[in-house]
């Protein structure tokens, strides 16, 4: 009996792994920016902070087709308005069946109208572009993705940097005496930085309530924390300058029309469930 009758050989094996390794990046790059970033927040769905992708609509009443910018969640709940019978899954997958071409058509004004379809209009879109290429926004915003990542490894350091200061002020207190119900309070808190101007501003009444106690422990806490804190708030506010720098203040000149163009340049954002604002993610390859 040939055991190969019904199986691949080593030497045919060999060949489709050496094929399907050199298929991987074609497939990859074969999908254009847009369609990569469609395709992110597609994958991450719907939620109170939804992210903003660039999508062509049609109107199937009047035949005009209009390309815009929208958020995720509202995409899903205009097909989910013009497809009651889909569930969230099939969605998903149509959305993604989609993501070459991203055209939908909806007759259901009320979906339109979640969409902007009516109101919407892109402009600057020349302005636009030429501002993220002439002063390099994608290399800018991706350093700061770097500078945020290293910032948020910054903050676990900073938290089990308190927790440390804090059990010594602990230690400290307990050779000389046991702590009062107050201190033991406080250092509890103290583990969120929010108490660190929560007992150190004089406008509120938590402030004027510490006893003598409890002013030395702060005193004793901020002397410690100071340069750890500094060190920490110097970072936050880098990756602060440089949000408004190269992201932020193109949201306030341009608005979602920013958005819009960015998206095409692998530029991603969402809008926030503060305010709302719109706040940048990531950068698509």
């Amino acid at each position: 009996m040939n055991i190969y009758a019904n199986a691949l050989n080593p030497f045919m094996l060999r060949s489709i792994a050496l094929l399907t390794l050199l298929l991987i990046p074609f497939l990859c790059f074969s999908q254009s920016l847009e369609e990569r970033a469609y395709r992110e927040v597609i994958e991450d769905g719907p939620s109170t902070a939804p992210g903003i992708l660039v999508i062509n609509v049609k109107d199937s009443k009047t035949g005009q087709t209009k390309e815009i910018c929208t958020d995720v969640t509202s995409l899903y709940w205009s097909l989910q308005n013009e497809f009651p019978h889909l569930t969230d899954a099939d969605l998903k997958k149509e959305l993604l069946n989609h993501a070459e071409g991203r055209m939908f058509t909806f007759k259901k004004t009320e979906a339109l109208v979640r969409l902007n379809f009516y109101k919407y209009q892109l402009k600057d879109e020349i302005a636009i572009s030429k501002t993220i290429k002439q002063r390099h926004l994608i290399d800018s915003l991706s350093y700061m993705i770097e500078l945020k990542d290293s910032l948020s490894k910054r903050f676990y350091a900073y938290s089990e940097q308190r927790d440390s200061i804090l059990k010594e002020i602990s230690d400290s207190i307990k050779v000389s005496r046991p702590l009062t119900e107050e201190e033991t309070k406080m250092i509890n808190n103290l583990r969120d930085q929010y108490y660190d101007e929560y007992y150190n501003n004089t406008k509120f009444d938590s402030y004027r309530k510490i006893s003598s106690l409890g002013i030395h422990l702060m005193n004793t806490w901020n002397h410690n924390i100071k340069p750890y804190k500094t060190d920490y708030d110097n970072a936050s506010q880098e990756v602060a300058r440089l949000n408004l720098k190269f992201f932020k203040r193109y949201i306030n000149k341009y608005g979602l029309s920013f958005c819009h163009v960015a998206f095409k340049n692998g530029i991603m954002s969402y809008f926030g469930d503060d305010n709302p604002g719109i706040y940048f993610s990531m950068i698509t390859k």
